[in-house]
């Protein structure tokens, strides 16, 4: 009987300790999970929608006149993608100042195509940096910073509520919603060293070399691969300087990130809320923004038929040859009520 009950116990004893190593998984893991699942997604639908709101009561007349088509800005967008991204098709609305633009934006073959309705021809973004080789690096480089962010924000910071009931465009689903924020010391550290990681990006480079070449040639300057050189470090240069200046005029309220994710570590669901307000030390001058940002992912791993437009040189024009995108008295302007 002794030997009965001693077995009980030990057979008690190992299924408590089995339950003692069965921990919660920590939510930092989990975003970590999610971050790489979330690079490696071949096809989707997404919406996104950034709303920035200006508050000009402490600007300067001549800043207020100068801010005043940002002082409600929302753009919201809802794409398809395949092939990680290489292409793609979805449609965009940009509202500013009591007026809307709409538009469609498709992608293939390294060329961004954008169809706005007071135009008769596609526009066409011609650009080397978006081959699938510089697309997956660019989302290593989202990776990284992602990675880094957490990191800044520490583990403390993040905390986890499970079996959240989300809505989505696909429907109700079930997920861990995990949080966290960033104070103002926080996010400045994080915009120091992202910008570092960012300008030290080859893709990001080839991209803001293709931008000058196009800058180039749009005012008649020779383009050689010396002078892109000596533009893109001017460039830096001037971020570098820009993010040691954002100590003495931004000061950042804060900042919210809230995610949503499914059993196969799917980010579904995502929104950002960052406040901050911008200082004229000499004038004692300010502006208030605020940015929420919302994005909403479905239909993972289904490929979807993109209706990509053929182009050819009737129907479309390079965007380089334009003197403006958006023409007076545009179709897609409705008038704020």
């Amino acid at each position: 009987m002794k030997n009965k009950y001693t077995s009980i116990m030990g057979l008690c004893l190992i299924v408590v300790m089995a339950l003692g190593g069965c921990k919660a998984e920590p939510p930092a893991d989990i975003l970590k999970k999610s971050f790489e699942k979330t690079v490696k997604i071949e096809s989707a639908r997404q919406s996104f929608t950034a709303n920035l709101h200006m508050d000009l009561s402490g600007a300067s007349e001549q800043e207020m006149q100068a801010l005043s088509l940002m002082r409600d800005v929302v753009l919201k967008s809802d794409t398809a993608f395949l092939s990680a991204g290489a292409e793609s098709a979805g449609d965009f609305s940009i509202h500013s100042d009591g007026i809307t633009y709409e538009g469609k934006v498709f992608m293939r073959d390294g060329k961004s195509i954008m169809k706005l309705p007071a135009m008769d021809k596609y526009v066409v973004f011609d650009s080397q940096g978006y081959n699938k080789k510089d697309i997956d690096d660019m989302k290593q480089l989202s990776l990284q910073l992602s990675t880094l962010m957490l990191e800044i924000a520490g583990e403390d910071a993040i905390t986890v509520e499970n079996n959240v009931s989300t809505e989505s465009p696909q429907g109700s689903f079930r997920g861990k919603r995990i949080s966290f924020s960033m104070s103002d010391s926080e996010l400045k550290d994080f915009v120091k060293k992202a910008a570092f990681l960012i300008l030290e990006n080859d893709s990001f480079k080839e991209n803001m070399k293709e931008s000058i070449r196009i800058q180039m040639q749009m005012q008649g300057e020779v383009y050689s691969e010396a002078e892109a050189d000596k533009k893109l470090k001017e460039f830096q240069d001037e971020i570098e300087t820009g993010v040691g200046q954002l100590y003495k005029v931004v000061q950042f309220d804060g900042l919210s990130v809230d995610y949503v994710i499914d059993k196969d570590y799917n980010i579904r669901s995502s929104k950002m809320k960052l406040k901050m307000r911008v200082d004229d030390p000499q004038t004692s001058r300010y502006v208030d923004m605020t940015l929420d940002i919302d994005s909403n992912l479905w239909d993972i791993g289904k490929k979807a038929k993109l209706d990509i437009p053929d182009i050819t040189s009737e129907n479309s024009v390079d965007w380089s040859e334009m003197s403006g995108f958006m023409p007076a008295g545009a179709e897609a302007q409705v008038p704020q009520e």
